[in-house]
């Protein structure tokens, strides 16, 4: 099978839908993706409906990827993402802006070790601007889009929420393609 990306490594130190979506896609196309997640999993993996089942949703957004435990929260841990950052091609993360930064792994410091890295932060609003700080859910920004009120069945009722995350989605494709 044809893999346009075979060769290229991906460092994903991103968590629940959008991130993740990203890098899935680009493990689909044969990159090698290395997840990071801190020591108790990605939050994604809480939803486990008995003991040892790893969700569905979960799996459906990380297969193919190779993962590793490191609490990126110690220097050690910080350090261990930045030596895998030296040999990748891309690094993806989706933490709200500063994040990164107070624990040494934002562009800069990443670009420090690999100065040729493609460096993908995904956030609601932007890495600068009033609104950067704010976190953002799939369901917040279907209703400030105004999404929430072209659903459903009663234009005069209640906004509602599309039930599939749309714009979770649309976020991980547009980055994957970025």
């Amino acid at each position: 099978m044809f893999q346009p990306l075979q060769g290229v490594r991906v460092i994903d130190l991103s968590h629940v839908i959008a991130g993740p979506l990203s890098s899935f896609y680009l493990a689909q196309l044969g990159a090698e993706v290395i997840k990071i997640e801190p020591p108790h999993g990605d939050v994604m993996r809480a939803g486990r409906d008995a003991e040892g089942d790893t969700p569905d949703g979960f799996v459906a957004l990380n297969a193919g990827k190779q993962s590793a435990a490191i609490d990126i929260r110690t220097a050690a841990g910080a350090e261990a993402v930045r030596e895998l950052a030296r040999g990748a091609d891309v690094f993806i993360e989706n933490f709200r802006p500063g994040t990164v930064a107070r624990l040494g792994l934002d562009e800069d410091a990443i670009r420090a070790v690999n100065p040729s890295v493609i460096y993908c932060s995904i956030s609601g609003y932007g890495q600068e601007g009033e609104w950067s700080g704010r976190g953002a859910y799939d369901h917040v920004v279907q209703a400030l889009t105004g999404m929430m009120m072209m659903s459903g069945d009663d234009p005069q009722g209640p906004p509602i929420k599309v039930g599939f995350p749309v714009i979770d989605v649309a976020a991980g494709l547009l980055a994957a393609f970025a």
